[in-house]
């Protein structure tokens, strides 16, 4: 499936862009379908709400950054990349406290939490809905992780072809394809590790040791705001953090929140996490001094 996804985004870029709409109608579709419809007439117990603890699905907001990957390719990007991180992070996080009170609307925790290995979703839906229904609310959710897939596809290479024009990574994936400027080096070796991730470890444990390090990396990016601001307070800053500093710190009070929360809870997957972000150290400083000045 990763290769499958990576020939239909190298193709041409406008095309990706085509796909990834579609993808992502149909996933929102879906959510919509299962909150409207299991709220309207589905059969649940409104008092398993008492037992929800939200704390966990902040993990799942990692990614909100994304539009930012490919600001160079985004018309407008000052007036643009704004409004749709601000709108796209209000909107999932709408549709994701909406799906946990249809989940506990309709299961008990317990059943909730059994099979770790059965969807929610289909779990939700056959409650909600009957047998009838529950295949075909799997199958939209299974669209809904692949338009998940296609868009980390789609912007994910923009970071190492970023890192290689810098010259903090191999200069061969700073290449585009010469027809449709898709970093096509990048996805190939996406592809390559992403295979080689899925087939190391389970579902679980892939989830939390990736969000361990993404949550570090944007932890760092939105500290440089405040380092950059202190230290060079004359450069030309045509993006404004609204409420300054305030936002940035409450963003990096929760950010390691959750992090000594992962250290805590799953020691494991987090130590692999900071065993990976510490593995670069070495390799940058090498990259930096082969690098021409």
């Amino acid at each position: 499936m990763v290769w499958l996804l990576t020939l239909v985004h190298a193709s041409s870029l406008e095309r990706g862009g085509a796909v990834q709409r579609t993808l992502t109608v149909v996933k929102v579709g879906a959510l919509l379908a299962l909150v409207l419809g299991g709220l309207a007439v589905g059969t649940g117990d409104w008092a398993r709400l008492a037992l929800v603890a939200f704390m966990f699905v902040t993990f799942s907001y990692t990614g909100w950054n994304g539009a930012s990957y490919i600001a160079g390719e985004i018309r407008d990007p000052q007036r643009n990349l704004p409004r749709a991180m601000i709108w796209g992070t209000l909107t999932v996080g709408a549709l994701y406290m909406l799906l946990n009170v249809v989940y506990l609307y309709a299961l008990p925790m317990s059943v909730l939490a059994a099979s770790p290995t059965d969807l929610v979703g289909h779990k939700t839906a056959m409650a909600l809905f009957g047998g009838a229904v529950g295949p075909w609310f799997t199958a939209l959710l299974i669209v809904s992780i692949l338009g998940a897939a296609s868009a980390m596809i789609w912007a994910g290479p923009r970071v190492y072809q970023a890192m290689a024009a810098d010259g903090v990574f191999p200069r061969w994936f700073a290449g585009s394809a010469e027809r449709s400027g898709v970093p096509a080096r990048s996805i190939l070796l996406q592809s390559v590790w992403v295979s080689v991730l899925v087939v190391s470890g389970t579902f679980e444990t892939l989830v939390l040791y990736a969000t361990f390090v993404l949550i570090v990396f944007t932890a760092l990016a939105v500290s440089s705001v405040l380092v950059l601001r202190r230290r060079q307070p004359e450069l030309h800053r045509p993006y404004r953090a609204w409420a300054y500093p305030c936002t940035p710190l409450a963003f990096l009070l929760v950010s390691g929140a959750i992090l000594w929360a992962a250290l805590q809870l799953r020691p494991t997957e987090s130590f692999l996490g900071v065993v990976t972000v510490l593995a670069g150290v070495p390799l940058y400083f090498w990259w930096r001094r082969r690098e021409p000045r």
